[in-house]
């Protein structure tokens, strides 16, 4: 999308002082050259922060995953519609948001696999710059699903370095085999973690040499599995600490609700009793059902786990614990080691983390402000508090449409920036679209307010006004307009949904001058006013 807007000041409906006049030049005079705070849209990615692409010709394609190659591409792994069943899509793009057109086909790798399902659900890049990608499908034997593990060369043809043929599945036990989550080991084996058992099931881990056959010096198969004694044991992350030693985490049934569910396994498969005194852990974190969609060991051993806590049937909130290294809660932490992170909605959903090298948490999330889901990301301080330097305080929220937008995973950059990748679904036109945003992780200067010189502009009156302006939308489509208001130095103070051409915004905000940004996607267009508001 290309910034486009006309930088003028409605005064037919109010008296400008001449102070206020001065004031306003000075301002018009340096907005462009702003400092931008943390969780800032990055305007160096797809021109506004936001890509929203089809893949190829398929007009239902998805994110499901993303890893970051050591110039900083971004590859992502993702499914197509084929008319009759998923293909797997691999694309890889510039930093810019340009697709990299020396991978694949101009950009795009699409397989297929199975006739009948293939999912994937995470994807890692090898030191020598290999992709390992990682799911199920349904092979048409029996009713079963496989483990499924792929490998492709830099460029994204498959590599038949790799279990003969670059495609590596695991039956484990004749039921259906799910592979959630992937992790590469410094010694090149290669960790996947899911669950094993459709209508029963348990927590499944897998250890592949570089090969892709199993590894048998891990519990003597190359696979552990276990039960916590429920119905409903389903492992979703997989990390590894720095002396060899694996934690898988997921969710398991307690007979009434959901709880976390946390082994340690030693490097050999066996567990590890240190933790927890057996290596086997569960934790509640509400009432209701708690789910881990996300772990990541920190330098002290400490683990962090995210998910959703559902408080009731209609309340669920982004859920953080952080664990000390022999598996009790860590009361560092918060106070107690949990934290619940409420977004001003009903119902948010935690998906992914990050930790940052200087300890701080970032979650992608979900968040249903009006029924519609969208895009969100949280910080927390390393204490577990929110990190107020960023975006509204400590989390910004990112609506795309109102038909829904669904975040699956995040990246982060080595230059501290951060991509949420997903999909966007437009109802109107039965299509879903691959979608990524990326954000400022720091700070930073020289960052441009998003200016334009479009003619066709939207109305916004009073100026200066006290706690609300009127925004007239002179375009026929405004649907799928997100406002944003920038305060004086940069930051994104307030964010909102246009739902009619006639939207009357109501905001605290202290006294001063503002930029009102207006996005949309649909149109390929942009908009930017500016306003104050004063109060007596």
């Amino acid at each position: 999308m290309k910034i486009n807007s006309a930088l003028k000041m409605d005064t037919s409906k109010s008296t400008i002082s001449l102070a206020s006049l001065i004031c306003i030049l000075i301002f018009l005079g340096f907005s462009s050259n702003c400092k931008a705070q943390a969780g800032s849209l990055d305007s160096t990615f797809s021109d506004d922060g936001i890509l929203i692409d089809e893949i190829g010709s398929y007009t239902i394609s998805q994110a499901i995953d993303i890893a970051l190659s050591a110039d900083g591409k971004l590859v992502i792994v993702g499914h197509v519609w084929n008319g009759s069943t998923n293909d797997i899509a691999v694309t890889r793009y510039n930093s810019d948001g340009t697709l990299d057109t020396s991978f694949g086909d101009d950009g795009i790798k699409v397989f297929v696999l199975s006739s009948i399902l293939s999912i994937m659900s995470d994807i890692q890049i090898q030191a020598d710059g290999k992709i390992l990608i990682a799911g199920f499908m349904d092979l048409g034997v029996g009713d079963a699903l496989d483990m499924t593990i792929i490998r492709l060369n830099a460029d994204g043809n498959l590599d038949s370095s790799f279990s003969n043929d670059g495609i590596q599945t695991i039956d484990i036990n004749g039921d259906a085999d799910y592979v959630i989550s992937l992790k590469i080991q410094p010694d090149g084996k290669i960790l996947a973690a899911g669950f094993t058992g459709l209508t029963e099931s348990d927590f499944a881990l897998i250890r592949l040499l570089p090969n892709g056959n199993l590894d048998s010096s891990f519990n003597g198969t190359g696979i552990v599995t276990y039960n916590f004694g429920s119905s409903y044991d389903r492992g979703y992350a997989v990390d590894l600490m720095s002396d060899g030693r694996i934690i898988l985490a997921g969710s398991m049934s307690n007979g009434l609700s959901e709880d976390l569910g946390i082994i340690r396994y030693n490097s050999n498969g066996t567990f590890d009793n240190t933790f927890s005194d057996d290596g086997i852990s569960t934790l509640t974190l509400s009432s209701g059902n708690d789910n881990c969609f996300g772990l990541s060991i920190q330098p002290d051993g400490k683990m962090v786990l995210i998910g959703t806590a559902y408080l009731t049937s209609s309340t669920n909130q982004i859920a953080a614990a952080r664990l000390n290294i022999d598996g009790s809660l860590d009361n560092t932490f918060s106070d107690d080691g949990i934290q619940l992170v409420d977004l001003g909605n009903n119902s948010d959903w935690g998906l992914d983390l990050v930790i940052q090298p200087n300890g701080q948490i970032l979650i992608a999330g979900m968040t249903a402000p009006q029924g519609y889901t969208d895009f969100s990301l949280v910080r927390l301080q390393s204490n577990g508090s929110l990190d107020n330097s960023f975006g509204i305080g400590g989390f910004v929220t990112t609506p795309l449409n109102t038909d829904g937008d669904s975040p699956a995973a995040m990246a982060l950059q080595n230059d501290g920036k951060v991509i949420l990748v997903g999909q966007v679904s437009y109802e109107s036109v039965d299509a879903v679209k691959l979608a990524a945003v990326r954000y400022l992780g720091n700070s930073e200067s020289n960052v441009s307010i998003p200016n334009s010189n479009e003619v066709i502009e939207p109305i916004i009156y009073p100026s200066p006004c006290q706690d609300q302006i009127t925004i007239k939308l002179n375009e026929t489509n405004y649907t799928n307009s997100i406002i944003y208001i920038y305060n004086s130095i940069g930051q994104i103070v307030m964010q909102n949904q246009i739902s009619t051409n006639e939207t009357i915004l109501k905001f605290d905000l202290p006294n001063g001058f503002y930029t009102l940004i207006i996005l949309n996607d649909e149109m390929k267009k942009k908009y930017s006013r500016k306003f104050e508001v004063f109060r007596n």
